[in-house]
């Protein structure tokens, strides 16, 4: 909210003519955002940069939008994202919160950190956070694991920090376990520093533009090392010179859960005075399994899920759009709603869910979609005459060609034949003529 916001547009040309000149407006619900000029070379293509502040909060439906007469079906591409005023997080600490993590959220006004101690952990409000972080636990009971694996299946983060003094390392492991992530072995001393992010790592796309290459990064002076075990799903997103991995992440559910191999205090590591070490916990309070799309394509994105809509399979959803109105198959699976499309949108726009269950509050105004038209459509490139002729040989066809005749007399002429019966009238009649005149005047 109100930070400025970089959205990047590709434009292509696929004409034999450069552009020069046009102009792209940005617009987000209703409101001119953003202009700006382009050119682009025949059979070429730019990516135009719009700057533009997020004011408001909830559904925003934006469009991007140029002036190409006379092919404008594809003009306007529509998108539609959620903006939330404020991203629960909850730090169940084992004696003290850490001043760094508190540092790190607090100087974002977006996140509400509500820190407590272990032995005061409400398991039934875990619905209420979007991110959970157990900072050095001095271990993690058998509910607290049940309630933490449920809560990353219906697409909650959850970061384990461990202890820096007494670990039941047991339990710990008991939960990676259950959670299909490694678990943790001995403590090691080493100073050793962290390998320079790999630039194919999705968890780090678009956090920094360039990496220099001889960039410094971040050192510990003792670490956990993983216990590896053959059906885990742990993937390392940062590791440590000698291999070991700092901080990795398993897929659950709808959700991540995050491992760390330090606690995040200095006598074990600077992470937490490293540039890095904000943008990493900002992304585990954001990252998700399944991201919502920001548009959708017709007749190719049939399927659409909502993963945080519960019900039963008795509750009826529909989609909106304008005047019109239509449900579509619709599934309920694992919990969450999936919605089938195919065949049933046609139109570009924004489409809005419906709730049709008795007593409901009908549009659920948080969820909308938008759908554009298939962009393989605008390349228009078609097949040459002759190269129809040559496809056709076998076949003894013919091929129509606009021109002083028009296409509907050239058909009729194919299926019925060149009607000369005139011509033949005419010509017997001037012989005729010629027969009267020859009799009469001929001596």
């Amino acid at each position: 909210m109100n930070q400025k916001n970089t959205l990047n547009v590709k434009i292509v040309n696929s004409g034999d003519h450069a552009v020069s000149d046009h102009t792209l407006n940005l617009t987000i619900n209703g409101k001119a955002k953003a202009l700006a000029n382009f050119s682009i070379p025949e059979q070429g293509s730019v990516t135009v940069p719009l700057n533009y502040i997020v004011s408001d909060s909830g559904v925003n439906n934006g469009m991007v939008s140029i002036d190409d007469y006379p092919i404008t079906f594809d003009d306007k591409f529509y998108f539609s994202y959620n903006v939330t005023n404020s991203i629960p997080i909850l730090i169940v600490n084992g004696i003290d919160s850490n001043k760094n993590i508190n540092a790190a959220l607090g100087a974002e006004k977006s996140f509400l950190k509500n820190n407590v101690l272990t032995g005061n952990v409400d398991y039934s409000s875990f619905d209420k956070y979007n991110f959970i972080i157990l900072n050095e636990l001095p271990e993690i009971s058998s509910g607290l694991a049940a309630s933490l694996k449920t809560f990353i299946e219906k697409n909650g983060n959850v970061l384990v920090i461990p202890s820096s003094k007494d670990m039941n390392t047991e339990s710990y492991n008991s939960f990676l376990n259950l959670c299909a992530a490694d678990g943790f072995s001995g403590s090691k001393n080493d100073s050793i520093s962290i390998t320079p992010i790999d630039k194919q790592e999705p968890f780090y796309a678009n956090t920094y533009e360039d990496m220099p290459r001889n960039v410094s990064m971040p050192k510990v002076n003792r670490y956990i090392q993983v216990q590896k075990s053959g059906n885990a799903r742990s993937r390392a997103i940062l590791s440590l010179n000698n291999g070991d991995p700092f901080l990795s992440m398993v897929p659950q559910g709808k959700a991540y859960l995050f491992v760390s191999a330090v606690p995040f205090n200095d006598a074990w590591t600077n992470f937490a005075h490293h540039w890095l070490f904000l943008p990493s916990l900002y992304k585990m309070a954001f990252y998700h399994n399944k991201e919502q799309p920001i548009a959708y394509t017709i007749d190719k994105d049939n399927q659409i899920s909502i993963p945080s809509i519960s019900g039963d399979e008795k509750r009826i959803f529909s989609l909106t759009k304008d005047s019109t109105e239509f449900i579509p198959n619709q599934r309920m699976m694992d919990g969450s709603v999936q919605l089938y499309v195919e065949g049933l949108i046609h139109t570009a726009g924004y489409y809005h869910l419906k709730d049709n269950q008795p007593g409901s509050v009908n549009t659920l105004k948080s969820y909308q979609f938008a759908f554009n038209y298939d962009r393989s459509e605008s390349v228009m490139k078609f097949i040459s005459s002759s190269d129809i002729k040559d496809a056709i040989t076998s076949i003894n066809g013919d091929v129509l060609s606009p021109g002083k005749v028009s296409l509907k007399k050239q058909v009729l002429e194919l299926e019925a034949g060149i009607n000369i019966w005139k011509w033949f009238i005419w010509a017997a009649l001037v012989f005729l003529l010629c027969e009267m005149l020859v009799t009469r005047f001929w001596k």
